[in-house]
């Protein structure tokens, strides 16, 4: 979450993941009054990660996505697992770079994150130490499918991550830029209109597959909308789902 500075006024924007309304990240979402979307900027892949002499991948690929749904798939960052045995799991919940240092030092055998395509900390994680990106079973992701229409199936193509050679099956959900609805309509319809016109400008500044058009910021999207995107949305001719 961050407060920037537009057009000389403060206002609230976060990034949360459309699963099951705006629950994605519920320590983002709790700092907003009444959140609402903006608009979808980009797909949040699910990540299993191993160190890569760690554990039998079979177990990881049977094991982590029914853990997941269960636990509420991407309801919290980051879950990490230490595998003590066939049998018995003891999990830690922790941020991507003490995940990825944990990792790297043996202190955890495998982790789970939901993260945007050739995320950073897991490219360098790649290029420091040998690891694996376990697939997603298919009888597990069309569980996950029916679970929640929020899901879609991904493919993180081969060569994302060194050492990476192949497709990697996976699940993703929509990761949704949010405002508060106390922020102006003006305001909002203004930052609307300048997010699609910038975008190959906020393309440059980060290393996700940011997918700024307006098809993909509304579609799947059956919350409201703040009223000033909403507005933008009408005028660009785009009927909004909305419940």
């Amino acid at each position: 979450m961050d407060s920037p500075q537009f057009d000389g006024q403060l206002f609230q924007l976060g990034c949360t993941n459309l699963n099951k309304g705006l629950a994605g990240y519920p320590g983002v979402v709790a700092e907003f009054v009444h959140p609402v979307p903006v608009g979808g900027v980009y797909t949040q892949l699910l990540h299993q990660l191993q160190a890569d002499a760690a554990f039998p991948s079979q177990f990881l690929a049977k094991f982590l996505p029914p853990f997941v749904l269960s636990a509420q798939f991407l309801q919290s960052s980051t879950t990490n697992f230490i595998l003590l045995g066939s049998s018995i799991v003891t999990t830690k919940n922790m941020d991507y770079i003490d995940a990825a240092n944990s990792l790297k030092s043996g202190d955890i055998d495998a982790f789970f994150c939901t993260a945007g395509l050739k995320t950073t900390i897991i490219d360098e994680l790649s290029k420091e130490c040998d690891i694996r990106i376990i697939p997603i079973d298919d009888t597990v992701i069309n569980k996950m499918l029916t679970y929640s229409s929020s899901y879609s199936r991904y493919t993180i193509p081969a060569g994302t991550y060194k050492g990476q050679d192949e497709d990697i099956n996976t699940i993703g959900v929509k990761s949704v830029l949010i405002t508060s609805d106390s922020i102006s309509e003006a305001l909002v319809k203004q930052l609307t209109q300048m997010l699609f016109k910038k975008s190959k400008e906020l393309q440059y500044s980060t290393s996700l597959d940011l997918q700024i058009d307006e098809k993909f910021a509304t579609d799947d999207i059956t919350i409201p909308f703040h009223s000033g995107a909403e507005s933008y949305y009408k005028e660009k001719g785009i009927n909004l789902n909305t419940q």
